[in-house]
């Protein structure tokens, strides 16, 4: 009989690891909503953190699965991975304008759109190039045809 490998933590242990790393960020949001912004950064920081490091239990694949995963990207091909890969930062782009245009209005100046509009040259341009360079390494690590 084969025993499959358990990866990441019990059932229970994540579900109270959601719900600890829920509560921290929402205490996180609190205090600094309510003037005490390096409480609140730290524990948001540390609900990020731990959310990660959820994640990253959650998700180690084996290696036949990475060559599966890879397969199936590589037949859709380059030009379709890199526009996944830059489409999925648009909700760090709306809460960024959002964040921008909120700040412009309790100024009670004009919106300036160059620093949201270089930021978002320079958010597109870092994706497409580690999307780019993550495609190079796949290809030298699996080859082309696989």
């Amino acid at each position: 009989m084969v025993e499959k490998k358990m990866s990441g933590l019990s059932s229970n242990s994540r579900a109270l690891a959601l719900i600890l790393i829920g509560l921290l960020g929402l205490l996180g949001l609190w205090l600094g909503a309510h003037s005490q912004f390096w409480f609140g950064l730290i524990a948001f920081l540390g609900a990020f953190a731990g959310a990660a490091v959820m994640a990253h239990l959650d998700l180690r694949l084996t290696e036949q699965e990475r060559r599966n995963g890879w397969k199936r990207i590589r037949q859709h091909g380059k030009l379709r991975y890199i526009a996944q890969q830059v489409l999925q930062g648009w909700p760090v782009l709306l809460f960024l304008l959002a964040i921008d245009l909120f700040s412009s209005y309790r100024s009670g100046t004009s919106w300036n759109p160059r620093w949201f509009a270089t930021f978002l040259a320079v958010m597109v341009g870092g994706s497409v190039l580690i999307s780019l360079g993550w495609w190079h390494f796949q290809v030298k690590k699996y080859g082309s045809d696989s």
